[in-house]
């Protein structure tokens, strides 16, 4: 037995008179002694009063005091003020035999200053006659447990409030995280599209051969990003961006994906406009009836219509800077004087002249 087991055990004795005294002493008496200072989770003992009147060894190490220090202390002393009033109400309740024993969470303050999160189950030892004596309380501390949730709790708020929307599914593909962007987007909410697959939620218009070379790319990669159709809950086609990224287990295992969706149907519409009105423009150019062509602030040819082709006597490439300000190969005066490329009317415009009608 430790040293504070026998100081503890003399400590027992004195207070217990020669009837406990007796017991501790007994071999089945020290052992329970022994297995009450040395358990892996803590222990304390207080008056009615509340003062305690007896610790182990892990209460002591979950609040910082030493033994003898605990023991002019009272639950007051090392309660956060906030949540000592919500556990004398219920410490009232057990002296007064409406409650057999109650259990809480709250907030210590360690000798430190610290101040941690624990777990307390408390219940009355009473006489054979049912007279209240002390209280025992079995204490965990519970810091980690209530960081992992703060941390949790807050990737869930930051889930649902990213812009975004955040679809997590398994190996299979079937929904595990439906945040609320996701929701907006599509029109299903979590509880419709928990659990089924996202290609029948999405109606991915993405075929088999489509859809392998993005997962062999996320899995070689970490990562795959696509342009895909899907479509919302009333059948209206959507055109996303779609961030995938494989997520792995303990064990290192693929455990399934986590996706980021972006709409881009506006930006897609407005692509599909611009390639319609370029069509039309190119319709309009083709059937001009004079030659017609553009180039660029250096005269590189950049377009150029049938006529143009025509009257060149050629295809000239486009954006070939070695094709400057005309498409021909030769260019005259009309007066049978050769002409260079860079004295042509589309040069001389170019480099800031004003032509005569005539030109």
């Amino acid at each position: 037995m430790s040293s504070k087991a026998k100081e503890n055990q003399g400590s027992l004795r004195s207070k217990s008179g020669d009837k406990v005294s007796r017991s501790i002493a007994s071999p089945n008496g020290k052992r329970l002694l022994s297995t009450y200072l040395s358990a892996p989770i803590g222990i304390a003992e207080c008056s009615l009063e509340g003062m305690y009147i007896s610790a182990n060894e892990e209460f002591c190490r979950i609040t910082g005091f030493a033994r003898e220090e605990l023991l002019r202390r009272s639950i007051k002393d090392i309660s956060y003020e906030d949540d000592y009033a919500s556990e004398m109400v219920l410490h009232e309740q057990l002296i007064a035999g409406e409650i057999l024993s109650y259990n809480l969470e709250k907030r210590y303050v360690r000798k430190d200053g610290e101040i941690i999160w624990v777990q307390v189950k408390r219940s009355m030892v009473r006489d054979p006659k049912e007279k209240a004596l002390y209280t025992i309380g079995i204490v965990q501390d519970i810091t980690a447990k209530r960081q992992a949730e703060a941390k949790i709790q807050y990737q869930a708020h930051l889930l649902e409030n990213v812009h975004d929307a955040i679809i997590a599914t398994d190996d299979k593909l079937r929904i595990t995280a439906w945040n609320r962007a996701a929701q907006e987007l599509y029109g299903w909410s979590a509880p419709e599209v928990l659990g089924h697959s996202i290609v029948d939620v999405a109606q991915s218009q993405l075929t088999h051969e489509q859809r392998n070379p993005i997962l062999e790319q996320m899995v070689k990669e970490k990562f795959a990003l696509a342009e895909v159709i899907h479509h919302h809950k009333d059948g209206r086609p959507l055109y996303v961006e779609a961030r995938s990224i494989p997520l792995h287990g303990d064990d290192g295992k693929l455990a399934g994906y986590i996706t980021s969706v972006l709409n881009i149907s506006e930006r897609k519409h407005m692509e599909l406009a611009l390639r319609e009105s370029e069509e039309r423009y190119r319709n309009l150019f083709d059937l001009v009836p004079v030659p017609t062509y553009a180039c660029d602030a250096d005269g590189v040819i950049l377009e150029f219509n049938q006529s143009a082709v025509e009257l060149w006597g050629r295809i000239p490439e486009k954006n070939d800077r070695e094709e400057r300000y005309c498409g021909s190969f030769k260019i005259y005066y009309p007066d049978g004087r050769p002409m260079s490329h860079g004295e042509c009317p589309m040069a001389r415009v170019l480099n800031g002249e004003t032509l005569q009608p005539h030109e």
